[in-house]
């Protein structure tokens, strides 16, 4: 009949239970509680400056690693990072910390001092321990100087060296000699030292060896978490520099699949195909940035793009891109091969092309107009000499040099020198403008009396206005001066009289009118015309341009008003045309007394 369990061993010897009583202390002792007891000279981590191994675990990670050895040694344990800063230091049995404890009190200064002057013993000894044990790259038993042994070991983390780990274990010495000794230096009476030893409970090999198990497993551990922590922050930065690249780069870049759909659109490639970002995450790049067909005049089309031997080459591709709202426009695509978490694809970074392919077309009709303007300027300095020529002929026919002339053969010799007067002003006119626009440095600026300038003009046309039976008053003041270019004036002065003279009819008037209002001075040329419509009002200044037949102008070059405002302007002036159609026209002219920056000139009314 089989016994019934009371609770009790059976068939124990007394042998085994002695075994048994060396843990039952053990097994009903209080474990030691995680979070690290803080020592009397303060916290030695609040000095850690490496901090690789403190940041990337924490305080109360490592005082639960540690606590699983010391659980079972009740002694200490530190640990190092790389450079002899402490993560953390942790005495729990009272010989530990009263041996550290003593030895630190024999250093003057702060816990930085302290460790540097050598005297601090606890501390030299293990972190001496630890650089060889790091140096050498395994694990160690050694003797401590406090009479007990230590085990340390590096901490490896991504196949380097980050720190060290030490445990003290082993029960305290109890003979008098040691004692004594060990007070001697630690400046201690030897009771202390008794005290701390017999409060010490000694454990069975078996555990030493187990912590010793655990103190290369924690060493292992604490490399393996650090190494990984190290990963996760490199991600972390790389996806932080990645996402300020993504927000901030001012060209649209497109993150794709390998089968080319759109993982990542940034606000660039929002802001430039019109799409929503949330609302093209998840669609093939095909069918929302690209045509469906491509222009001739650049390469490549959408599928072209995603071939694995572009992205080899590293190429860049031109082609048709398509916004939001259908409109195509010539863009830059380039590729690259990415690792987005851990999946592979590639970014397409897209560059807009339309104010390129604008200024390169601005640059060749810029090009074409030079060239044509260059055409120009030649072809009419070519004419312009022999016409000089047949004028200078016809003047002496005209004069008798070449005998004496019939009133036809005069009349016939009159109209062709007029005819050819005329064609050489216009080419004088093709002359100055191309001069204007090809320099800024035309003119030359000198003190110079206005009145003198507007008089001579009036004189000189005087003649004609007799002809035409057109009535022409001036009013000037005596003396007006003013810091300008005197042939320019000049010319001014003359298209404006003899536009007012070719379209004034007969028993007309025209009045000129020079005046200074401050700090211009102002010349106007009235005539009694037929006036220019509002819409011809805006358009008469400009290059080239000629009312059609009907209205006030006549054949000629269109360039007579054009060169007025030229020259107007660069005196730092303006122009401007008052005119009620059928009620004749009024031009004003506004010069500056003086140059922008120069002297103040004298002008007397």
């Amino acid at each position: 009949m089989a016994r019934q369990y009371s609770g009790e061993r059976v068939g124990s010897t007394d042998s085994e239970d002695d075994s048994l009583r060396q843990f039952k202390w053990l097994l009903e002792s209080k474990q030691i509680e995680t979070g690290v007891r803080q020592q009397p000279y303060g916290d030695l981590s609040e000095l850690n400056c490496e901090r690789r191994i403190l940041d990337s675990l924490g305080v109360v990670t490592l005082s639960e690693i540690v606590s699983t050895f010391l659980d079972l040694t009740e002694s200490s344990a530190v640990v190092y990072e790389r450079n002899g800063d402490y993560a953390i230091s942790q005495f729990e049995s009272s010989w530990c910390r009263t041996i550290n404890s003593a030895s630190r009190n024999l250093c003057n200064g702060g816990n930085k001092e302290a460790m540097a002057c050598g005297k601090w013993i606890c501390h030299d000894y293990c972190w001496q321990s630890c650089r060889l044990a790091m140096k050498a790259g395994a694990a160690a038993d050694i003797e401590t100087v406090c009479g007990i042994r230590g085990v340390v070991s590096p901490i490896i983390g991504a196949d380097k060296t980050i720190g060290a780990i030490i445990i003290s274990y082993g029960t305290p010495p109890a003979e008098e000699d040691r004692l004594a000794d060990l007070a001697a230096a630690l400046q201690l009476p030897v009771r202390v030292l008794q005290e701390a030893s017999a409060q010490y409970k000694a454990r069975p090999p078996i555990i030493m060896e187990l912590a010793k198990k655990h103190l290369l497993t924690a060493a292992r551990l604490i490399g393996e978490m650090v190494a990984r922590r190290t990963v996760q922050i490199s991600l972390s930065e790389s996806e932080f520099a990645r996402a300020a690249i993504m927000e901030t780069a001012p060209d649209p870049i497109i993150v794709l699949d390998l089968s080319g759909k759109i993982v990542d659109f940034n606000p660039a490639a929002e802001r430039t195909f019109g799409h929503p970002r949330d609302c093209v995450l998840g669609a093939h790049v095909d069918d929302v940035i690209l045509p469906a067909e491509s222009n001739g005049n650049i390469d490549g089309r959408a599928t072209d793009l995603l071939s694995g031997e572009l992205l080899r080459a590293g190429q860049r591709r031109e082609c048709y891109a398509m916004r939001s709202s259908g409109e195509t426009f010539p863009a830059e695509f380039w590729l690259a091969e990415i690792s987005r978490l851990g999946e592979p694809g590639f970014a397409a970074f897209v560059r807009d092309l339309t104010k390129q392919k604008e200024s390169e077309e601005n640059m060749r009709r810029l090009a074409r107009l030079e060239q044509r303007e260059d055409f120009v300027a030649t072809l009419t300095h070519d004419v312009k000499n022999p016409l000089i020529g047949a004028s200078r002929i016809l003047e002496l026919f005209l004069s008798g040099h070449m005998g004496e002339l019939t009133d036809k053969q005069r009349d016939l010799l009159e109209r062709l020198g007029k005819s050819n007067n005329q064609l050489l002003s216009q080419l004088n006119d093709l002359l100055l403008v191309y001069r204007l626009d090809q320099t800024q440095d035309y003119l030359a600026f000198a003190r110079e009396n206005l009145c003198a300038i507007v008089s001579c003009a009036v004189s000189e046309l005087s003649p004609l206005a007799e002809a035409k039976n057109i009535t022409l008053v001036s009013r000037l003041p005596e003396t007006l001066l003013a810091q300008i270019d005197k042939l320019a004036i000049r010319r001014v002065v003359h298209n404006l009289l003899g536009n007012a003279l070719k379209f004034t009819p007969g028993g007309g008037r025209i009045e000129v009118t020079l005046s200074m209002e401050e700090p211009y001075a102002l010349l106007e040329i009235k005539d009694s015309g037929p006036g220019i419509c509002a819409e011809d009002q805006k358009k008469i200044f400009h290059r080239f341009f000629k009312a059609p037949a009907g209205k006030r102008y006549e054949p000629g070059t269109g360039l007579g008003l054009y060169i007025c405002r030229q020259l107007t302007e660069m005196h730092q002036g303006s122009i401007d045309c008052g005119s009620v159609e059928g009620q004749g026209a009024t031009f004003t002219v506004k010069l500056p007394l003086q140059r922008g920056g120069g002297e103040r000139v004298d002008a007397v009314s």
